[in-house]
């Protein structure tokens, strides 16, 4: 079980707790110290207990370990916005577009991105969903705060989504499919 590195939904999907499995994941530690998957794996049934410290620590050493670990460093992010550190998480949570193995990466474009410092007043915005619907519903409230800077706003978003946010935020905003 702990010599192949399981995923973080892996084990999210298992049904023991970070108290059953630390024991097992100790002692493969102790026998390999140096192979960052039981270290990893031991970080996420730590948050998976919601035991952010711990997690935080054993990410910290998986990825002293190995510091290429892109699993790693997007479960840490997690963990850190999940604590309320903001100042590290988010910085830690856009380094998910380096890594050429996730189904989540920034959009091609030859436009800059917005760092959320420059004037967008009389400016094109484009705003796109990376991630699932839920997502794309929580995220859609700060497109009011993008209405008050004075920009013309295009997003793309999931087609199921394209008569909700419609309705939702009126004609101001254009709307495009994801999937056209």
């Amino acid at each position: 079980f702990f010599f192949k590195q399981k995923t973080a939904y892996e084990i999210y999907q298992c049904d023991w707790s970070s108290d059953v499995c630390s024991s097992d994941l100790s002692r493969y530690i102790a026998d390999q110290p140096s192979d960052p998957r039981g270290h990893y794996n031991l970080a996420v049934a730590y948050l998976k207990d919601n035991q952010v410290g711990q997690a935080i620590a054993s990410f910290d050493e998986t990825l002293r370990l190995d510091p290429h670990h892109h699993d790693a460093l997007f479960s840490k992010s997690l963990a850190l916005l999940v604590r309320g550190d903001y100042e590290l998480g988010w910085p830690l949570y856009e380094k998910r577009w380096d890594n050429s193995q996730s189904k989540i990466s920034a959009k091609k474009t030859n436009q800059p991105l917005w760092s959320g410092k420059q004037d967008l007043k009389g400016k094109t915005i484009y705003t796109y969903a990376e991630q699932g619907l839920g997502d794309t519903i929580q995220f859609s409230r700060y497109l009011t705060l993008l209405q008050a800077t004075g920009a013309r706003i295009v997003c793309e978003v999931q087609t199921p989504l394209l008569s909700l946010m419609s309705k939702s935020f009126g004609s101001n905003i254009t709307w495009v499919s994801r999937e056209s």
